[in-house]
């Protein structure tokens, strides 16, 4: 666990081309991006939950932060 200090929140629950978000088995949800101090101008993205959904700029808060590469970048997610 990681405590970091939010500077950006944004949710969404659709994607650029307006199409909702939706799981493998259909269900819809939430993506959450944060941008905190400890990890500059890198958004770490997730999924918004009962937990998380009244998260806002300047919280102080926990997460598990794992890093995966696609295409050639290096994305960071939260849980």
């Amino acid at each position: 666990m990681q405590k970091i200090t939010l500077t950006r929140v944004f949710t969404s629950d659709k994607s650029k081309e307006g199409v909702p978000f939706k799981t493998k088995d259909g269900k819809p949800y939430t993506k959450l991006l944060l941008k905190a101090t400890e990890h500059g101008d890198d958004w770490l993205s997730g999924f918004q939950n009962a937990n998380n959904k009244d998260w806002k700029e300047g919280d102080v808060v926990e997460v598990i932060i794992t890093q995966q590469e696609k295409d050639g970048k290096i994305y960071k997610n939260f849980s």
